[in-house]
C-alpha cells in the first residue's frame, strides 16, 4: 500500500525529513500522470511533513495533519535542470539523486543548488549547450532569462486567403507540434508523446473553460503558447555548477523550473515554491 506525504516548508528541510523517513518525491511524470488521469486517483489524500494549525481560523485543528491533495497544484518535482557556467546544460535530470542528498547545509546559489564537484560530469543525461537551442527547434527563440518562447501569434489574419477559425487551427496545430517535438517537455515525459498530447488538451480545456468559451479562439491560444513557454530562470552571473528542481505548475501557469524564496509561515528566507509529495510503497 502506499503512503503519500507532502510538505509545504523550506524546500531544504522538506526534502531532507522525507528522504530519511524513506519517501520519494514524485517526478514530472508521475504528476502528468496523475494530472491526465480521468479518474479519482488524480485526488489523494496525504500526511503533512509538519502539521500547523491555520493561521487565523478559530476553527483549525492543529492536530490534522492530513489533507486531499489535488494534483492540479503546482508542484515540485524530483527531476532536475543542470547548468555548468560554460554554457553546457543537461535539461532533465529524473529523479536526481542530487536533488535526494539535498540537506539543510547545502549551499546555495542565485536562488539555485551547487552542484558537488564533478557531479555534472558523472551525470549521464542528455546534454546540450546552452547558447545552441535556438537550433534545436526553428520556432524557439532563445532570450536573457533563459527562456523558450514560440514565434509571435499573429494578432490579424489575411481576409483574402484565411478566416479567424482557420488561423486559430493552423496556430493551434503549429503549437502543439511544436512543443511535441521540443526535446526538453519530451524529456519531461519520459518520452511519452501520447501522455503530453492528452496534457496540451487538457490544458486548453481548461483555458476555454476559463474563458467562457467553446472554439479555439486566438485569444485562448496566446494564452495556451504563454503555458508551454519553457523556462529555466535567471542564468546569468552564475559562476559555478548547479541543479533547479523542476515545478509542474498549476494550469494555465507556465512550465518552469525553479524556487523562489517566499514568505511562508516560518520565515521570509523560506526557499520553496509549491508542494512536494512524495510516496513510500
Amino acid at each position: 500500500m502506499k503512503t503519500y506525504k507532502y510538505s509545504t516548508i523550506d524546500f531544504r528541510k522538506g526534502i531532507t525529513a522525507l528522504v530519511a523517513e524513506g519517501f520519494h518525491p514524485l517526478s514530472y511524470m508521475d504528476i502528468l500522470q496523475r494530472r491526465t488521469s480521468l479518474s479519482s486517483s488524480s485526488v489523494i489524500e496525504a500526511y503533512q511533513l509538519e502539521p500547523y494549525p491555520i493561521v487565523n481560523n478559530p476553527n483549525s485543528n492543529p492536530h490534522l495533519n492530513h489533507k486531499i491533495i489535488n494534483f492540479d497544484d503546482p508542484i515540485i518535482t524530483s527531476d532536475c535542470f543542470m547548468y555548468h557556467p560554460d554554457g553546457r546544460i543537461k535539461p532533465v535530470v529524473h529523479n536526481s539523486k542530487h536533488m535526494k542528498e539535498i540537506r539543510l547545509e547545502s549551499r546555495i546559489h542565485l536562488n539555485t543548488f551547487i552542484l558537488p564537484d564533478s557531479a555534472f560530469e558523472q551525470n549521464d543525461a542528455p546534454e546540450y549547450n546552452l547558447w545552441d537551442l535556438p537550433n534545436i527547434n526553428g520556432r524557439y527563440t532563445y532570450t536573457s532569462h533563459a527562456q523558450l518562447r514560440f514565434d509571435k501569434i499573429p494578432l490579424f489574419y489575411n481576409h483574402e486567403t484565411e478566416t479567424p477559425e482557420s488561423l486559430a487551427r493552423d496556430t493551434l496545430t503549429r503549437i502543439k507540434n511544436d512543443f511535441l517535438t521540443n526535446p526538453i517537455p519530451m524529456q519531461l515525459a519520459k518520452g511519452d508523446k501520447n501522455l503530453l498530447e492528452i496534457y496540451l488538451d487538457k490544458i486548453l480545456t481548461t483555458l476555454k473553460s476559463m474563458n467562457h468559451v467553446e472554439s479555439d479562439n486566438l485569444d485562448t491560444i496566446r494564452a495556451f503558447a504563454e503555458c508551454l513557454k519553457i523556462d529555466f530562470g535567471e542564468l546569468r552571473g552564475i559562476r559555478v555548477p548547479i541543479m533547479i528542481p523542476w515545478v509542474i505548475p498549476t494550469f494555465g501557469a507556465q512550465i518552469y523550473a525553479g524556487l523562489k524564496r517566499v514568505n511562508t509561515r516560518e520565515t521570509m528566507s523560506d526557499f520553496n515554491d509549491g508542494l512536494i509529495v512524495a510516496v513510500k510503497e
